[in-house]
């Protein structure tokens, strides 16, 4: 074994040594992120009066959180690619979010209790537009899948949190985006081209009874049901 003589290498060897011991604790034991205080980590993560938001600061797009006032803006997600969208489960312990971290536009749900950040769907396909319903057991959103591959064509889709038991409810050959839930979960209200502009239409949550809410000359977008 080789046996340094501090005396023989001088102090400025010995400080440098220490400062490089030092930097490589801190790089090995990074203090964690503090939440703001509209999160509690000590009854279980709620978000409740928290306020999510995609910020571009940093020049990297990113998922932040902030208490009501503004104070408390941190960075949840701290990637390199782009994550946007969020959207809070009912009871303020998740939030779904799209990323392009694989190379491709995914959902992925963050649980604030542990930090775990989980991808739901996995596929070459465009998936965005979250929205869950209000017992927080689906999501609704839209892609540009097909059982055949990817049409390019935009329809709505919901699925558990978990990215499990993917269902289409809409089949057009027109686009239909932006689907959000009514308060009480018994209907869902979305975006179609079905008359060649956007227009507001409602169905059930299993696709059924499509309808017009809207028909004008002028684009009507981005449906949001008040809450109850």
């Amino acid at each position: 074994m080789l046996a340094l003589n501090m005396d023989k290498l001088g102090p400025s060897f010995a400080f440098s040594m220490v400062v490089s011991l030092v930097l490589i604790i801190v790089a090995c034991d990074p203090s964690p992120t503090p939440l703001p205080a509209c999160i509690s980590t000590t009854a279980g993560a709620t978000g409740g009066g928290c306020i999510a938001f995609t910020s571009f600061r940093d020049h990297k797009q990113q998922i932040y959180v902030m208490n009501p006032d503004g104070s408390g803006q941190t960075n949840l997600t701290n990637s390199p690619p782009r994550e946007e969208t969020p959207s809070w489960s009912p009871d303020g312990v998740k939030i779904a979010f799209v990323s392009d971290r694989d190379d491709n536009s995914e959902i992925y749900v963050m649980d604030l209790s542990t930090g775990k950040q989980s991808r739901v769907t996995d596929n070459k396909f465009f998936d965005g537009s979250l929205s869950w319903s209000p017992d927080g057991q689906k999501l609704l959103f839209h892609s540009d899948r097909d059982e055949k591959g990817r049409d390019g064509n935009f329809e709505i889709y919901t699925m558990n949190p978990d990215g499990s038991e993917v269902q289409r409810l809409t089949r057009q050959t027109a686009k239909d985006l932006e689907p959000v839930w009514s308060t009480d979960g018994g209907a869902i209200y979305y975006v179609s081209w079905l008359d060649g502009d956007p227009d507001v239409f409602r169905m059930s949550p299993d696709g059924s009874q499509q309808e017009f809410m809207t028909r004008s000359f002028a684009p009507d977008l981005s449906p949001e049901a008040s809450p109850a």
